[in-house]
């Protein structure tokens, strides 16, 4: 899959400039239509590369938070004034509050496609290396747990499930990756998904240029 930590990157910039269908438009196609105000948020999608594996990692909110408690999710939250506009510093600030891994610990590669939620949010998904295997700390008070995912499984588009639900009268399709004993869905599956839909792109686009050589 990957070789090396410079594929991981190159495939993750790759994704993040890649502007075809998926599962994400199709949720931005669908929360347009609704009477909604959208609120900015960012959640940072934190990547690194352990033992040859190339692996992202998920936290499982605490249950004792009023929203989305208990659910698997990325670090992240609401922009605030201080982040002046900044998607990038509200995912770092939200991370580092949350797991205690200092911003400068980070290398940004650049930011998915915004995931709109028809709760209202337009989060924008923050994707970035982690530079050195440093441990985390989370923050008792929003995170019970944190776990790694390896890149393999995200990426294979026949581990997800599709469902259809219901949301002011529009049908919206929810997917799900469910993983040893936890259950990724919603946004946070939509965000992975529009991943493992841009690989076998990544692949083709390598394949053309090794031909070309």
């Amino acid at each position: 899959m990957f070789n090396s930590l410079a594929q991981l990157s190159d495939f993750l910039d790759f994704a993040c400039r890649d502007t075809r269908p998926s599962a994400l438009s199709q949720r931005e196609l669908l929360a347009r239509s609704l009477p909604l105000r959208f609120q900015a948020a960012a959640v940072l999608m934190p990547f690194d590369w352990q033992d040859g594996q190339a692996q992202v990692w998920l936290t499982r909110r605490s249950a004792q938070l009023r929203q989305h408690g208990g659910q698997i999710a990325f670090p992240g939250g609401k922009c605030d004034a201080e982040d002046g506009g900044s998607a990038t510093a509200t995912a770092l600030r939200e991370t580092e509050e949350e797991l205690g891994i200092g911003q400068h610990n980070w290398q940004i590669i650049g930011q998915l496609r915004d995931c709109y939620l028809p709760s209202g949010f337009v989060v924008s998904p923050v994707v970035a290396l982690r530079r050195v295997p440093l441990p985390w700390q989370p923050n008792p008070q929003e995170v019970a747990a944190v776990f790694a995912v390896p890149l393999s499984k995200v990426l294979a588009q026949q581990a997800y499930q599709a469902r259809q639900v219901q949301y002011q009268e529009h049908d919206l399709t929810v997917y799900s990756l469910p993983f040893e004993e936890h259950d990724i869905w919603g946004a946070t599956a939509g965000m992975l998904y529009h991943l493992a839909q841009t690989y076998p792109h990544w692949l083709a686009s390598r394949q053309s240029v090794e031909s070309r050589k």
